[in-house]
């Protein structure tokens, strides 16, 4: 069994056993979907570091790997190996002879002199962090130790950044959208597609377009896609005209899971920097024909995911003729949503 913590600066080597253990349970943060979940999932790794020494070991271990390729990002991981300091705090803090004396001449000084208590108390806070910094550069993350040490605001930002995108600010794509459609709802929706299909001048479309809009503010994209495939099934709409509407219907969710899907996240903020590093304002746009290669790629990798995650919010409520057009003719996908979106469709030929 491996010994205890001592001393910040001694690594004991971990199992891989124990090492794939950690990493299964990070990436199990990482992808959880709601804070809640996160939370839990969490508070199992600190759980399991404050229990073994070995095992505080594998978790900083496969926080690392997990930051080198990539899965999780370099704040997150600063925050991971906080929180594995902290679970170890006090047998390291206590076990540090230096500490101790300044802990000593701190109580030593008091109802005598306030100054010395002044300085113990600052002497005390330099160790913490020098043990801090050992920790993690003993673990090989220099850069990280020495930003704790020369810019640690910096390093608390970092963590605070860490805290939210890996467990606190997670924020379930779905939440509150009902999983089911409601009869009432789909039959309100039904009504208004067919009035809007039934319209015959651009004044009693532009009318019922509205109403339709007005039907559809619950955000409940089950019952509108119902009422879709009813008004579909009966002949009142065609498929194209389906899919500009259901389209539209499942745009909110799809939005807010790409929001919420790390890999997009991961790509917008790398797409960021270069457009940061080549002079371009944050709200505006490379000029047409000047984007950087590496922009391009990551532009590209993000639009395919964004279609793949488009794919799922469909499937989900059945749509899978839909779902196979944008994945196997994605321009021909996109051409019918935007000729038979709410807003165009049904104005085509009326006047």
């Amino acid at each position: 069994m491996p010994e205890p913590f001592r001393s910040a600066d001694v690594v004991q080597l971990p199992s891989a056993r124990l090492v794939a253990a950690a990493t299964t349970l990070l990436t199990a943060v990482a992808n959880a979907v709601t804070a809640t979940e996160a939370e839990k999932r969490f508070d199992q790794f600190l759980h399991r570091v404050e229990k073994s020494a070995e095992y505080a070991e594998a978790g900083f271990a496969a926080a690392q790997a997990l930051r080198d390729l990539e899965t999780i990002e370099p704040f997150e991981a600063a925050y991971v190996f906080e929180g594995i300091y902290d679970a170890l705090a006090d047998e390291i803090e206590g076990s540090d002879a230096r500490l101790q004396a300044l802990y000593k001449a701190y109580a030593d000084a008091l109802s005598e002199n306030e100054q010395a208590q002044d300085q113990a108390l600052e002497g005390a806070d330099r160790r913490r962090s020098e043990l801090r910094a050992e920790f993690l550069r003993a673990r090989g993350e220099w850069t990280l130790a020495t930003m704790l040490v020369e810019q640690p605001d910096a390093h608390g930002l970092a963590c605070a950044e860490g805290v939210i995108s890996l467990v606190e600010g997670k924020l379930s794509p779905d939440n509150g959208i009902p999983a089911q459609p409601n009869r009432r709802t789909t039959a309100l929706i039904s009504e208004r597609i067919a009035a809007l299909a039934a319209t015959e001048t651009g004044s009693e479309t532009n009318q019922q377009w509205h109403a339709l809009i007005d039907a559809l503010r619950d955000d409940d994209p089950a019952s509108g896609v119902a009422a879709v495939r009813m008004m579909r099934d009966i002949g009142v709409l065609s498929f194209d005209e389906s899919l500009g509407l259901v389209a539209d219907m499942v745009a909110g969710l799809a939005l807010n899971t790409i929001d919420a899907d790390r890999e997009c996240v991961r790509w917008e903020r790398q797409m960021a920097a270069i457009k940061k590093a080549s002079g371009v304002v944050e709200y505006e746009s490379f000029a047409s024909g000047s984007e950087p290669f590496e922009w391009q790629a990551l532009a590209a990798r993000r639009e395919h995911r964004c279609d793949r995650i488009t794919v799922v919010c469909l499937r989900r409520f059945g749509e899978h003729r839909m779902a196979n057009l944008l994945i196997e003719n994605p321009e021909e996908y996109y051409r019918i949503e935007a000729e038979a979106s709410i807003g165009a469709w049904g104005v085509r030929g009326k006047e």
